[in-house]
């Protein structure tokens, strides 16, 4: 069973090692990561923008195929896929994905969140933090990785990650995502346009660090030696399922207890 395991994590992490980005799943993980599956057209376009000039300048792998166009054009092809709804408005069009078509996306978005992975770890811990220094930002990724890793299938190892979080907040700088000096990282002004494409990055990992304080949570708030893994796997997997059913949108994964249990294991 081992050697099982290992082919067919070899395998998925191959498969990942050369994915191919297109407008649908460029377009899935942009607006499944905002609370109503709805952007201003300007703001939507920016940060397709930014995801792009990501990909480009902080790749991957060589084998990853990356569109050459601009946020524009993959809102104009998502529209002629009938995968959008425009919605007119003197301040400027909002465009949202279809409702029949949300759940869907998740398929999509989950195709590429793992190019996404760090650079979004990054923007959600400055975000939570505010303000946070250099070495401690790269120290809580390198323990969250392991996480990350297993869950979806990541390529690097242990000691790719400070140049990748280091490549990774040059160009959130660069973008004015984020702020930084040699020895700290902070966040732009909440009210500002900067902080919302922030949020938006941030929120792509957003529910895999969810899913994994539900499981610490509940196992300390029951104790040591209290549960056994089943009963953990199945209270981690009724509580996420009654936080997608309460609070804003999450894909079926959110609630998956496969997940749960990769992460307890």
């Amino acid at each position: 069973s081992e050697t099982v395991d290992n082919v067919g994590t070899g395998i998925i992490t191959g498969i990942n090692n050369a994915a191919v980005v297109n407008p649908i799943n460029l377009m899935s993980i942009v607006l499944l990561s905002t609370p109503k599956q709805a952007m201003d057209e300007g703001a939507l376009a920016k940060q397709l923008d930014f995801y792009l000039d990501f990909l480009r300048k902080v790749p991957y792998t060589e084998l990853v195929v990356v569109p050459d166009v601009s946020g524009a054009d993959v809102i104009a092809y998502c529209e002629r896929m009938e995968v959008l709804t425009r919605q007119k408005h003197p301040l400027g069009d909002v465009i949202r994905l279809t409702d029949d078509k949300a759940l869907l996306m998740s398929y999509y978005r989950n195709n590429i969140i793992h190019l996404f992975a760090l650079v979004s770890l990054v923007a959600c811990l400055v975000q939570n933090n505010r303000r946070i220094k250099r070495q401690t930002l790269t120290k809580q990724i390198s323990q969250l990785y392991v996480f990350f890793k297993s869950e979806l299938f990541i390529h690097w190892q242990d000691e790719d990650i400070p140049a990748v979080v280091e490549r990774s907040l040059a160009l959130l700088v660069e973008h004015g995502y984020l702020i930084a000096n040699e020895k700290e990282v902070w966040a732009p002004d909440s009210r500002s346009t900067e902080f919302m494409h922030l949020s938006i990055l941030a929120n792509t990992t957003k529910q895999s660090l969810e899913r994994f304080f539900i499981a610490v949570e509940i196992l300390v708030k029951a104790g040591s030696g209290k549960l056994q893994r089943a009963q953990l796997e199945n209270a981690c997997t009724m509580l996420a399922q009654r936080m997608s059913l309460l609070h804003e949108f999450s894909g079926p994964e959110f609630s998956d207890k496969a997940l749960f249990r990769n992460f307890i294991q």
